[in-house]
């Protein structure tokens, strides 16, 4: 997916951040909700947006039950419990190519999941696998 010449990287990484500031309420977008089949997501790290192409959560640790939203699922009106690591190691490339391996923590780690999960096809009113809520 990353044909970084192709201007493609460059207009759904621009989508994804024109459409994540337009909601002040969201933290971050996949490029599948917003009609784009690429694997790339777009978090909010206060007035910043960061850009990831090809997220892999390499690590996981220390699982817990944390409440979610989803703009996607009743414009993110409803709590649903999932099953995330507190704790994870990410790997990506940024909208410039560039590859990262980073740790997130907390609400962070819990947005990577989040959006990876949307890449996967996987949405909050989809059960767990191997999870008994």
């Amino acid at each position: 997916m990353a044909d970084f010449g192709s201007g493609l990287v460059e207009r759904v990484a621009l989508d994804l951040a024109e459409t994540l500031r337009s909601d002040r309420n969201g933290l971050a977008l996949a490029a599948p909700q917003i009609g784009y089949s690429v694997r790339m997501i777009a978090v909010r790290h206060g007035e910043l947006i960061e850009v990831m192409l090809n997220p892999v959560i390499c690590q996981r640790k220390k699982p817990l039950w944390m409440a979610e939203r989803c703009l996607s699922v009743a414009r993110g009106k409803k709590a649903v419990r999932r099953w995330r690591a507190r704790r994870i190691r990410v790997e990506y490339q940024s909208e410039f190519g560039h590859d990262i391996k980073r740790g997130a923590s907390d609400t962070e780690a819990q947005v990577f999941q989040h959006e990876i999960d949307h890449l996967d096809g996987i949405t909050l009113l989809d059960p767990q696998p191997g999870v008994k809520s």
